[in-house]
């Protein structure tokens, strides 16, 4: 469930690693519908697409009362956010689905910045 809420935030956000461990429930709005992008003045909530609100509310559904941070785990009762290395882990297990496909091999935070950039601006014209 966790793997799979990190892939979601990565491919429709395309977040560092670091934001994405230092994610806490209170970067979550009512019901999931969206999540806190960026710190301080420069953060906004952002629309969260429904398979990654239900991710969301799956990690929900598993954590304890007085969970801090959304991507812990169960021994230090989600106190602790995950290391940054942990998402490489999760991308390493992704790539384990066929080492010889390229693509599989590509993923990675800054490859998903990169094609989430050239899908918006360049493939559909989108304006900055």
């Amino acid at each position: 469930v966790r793997n799979k809420a990190v892939f979601l935030i990565l491919l429709c956000f395309g977040m560092e690693r670091r934001r994405i461990c230092e994610l806490r429930w209170s970067d979550i709005g009512d019901n999931c519908q969206t999540i806190k992008i960026g710190n301080g003045n420069n953060s906004r909530f952002m629309v969260m697409p429904a398979i990654l609100r239900n991710s969301i509310r799956e990690l929900m559904a598993m954590k304890t009362n007085n969970a801090e941070y959304i991507f812990g785990n169960s021994r230090t009762q989600w106190l602790k956010p995950l290391p940054e290395g942990g998402i490489n882990g999760i991308l390493e297990s992704i790539k384990n689905i066929d080492r010889e496909d390229r693509f599989y091999n590509n993923f990675s935070p800054a490859n998903f910045r990169k094609w989430l950039f050239r899908f918006m601006f360049l493939e559909n014209k989108l304006p900055l």
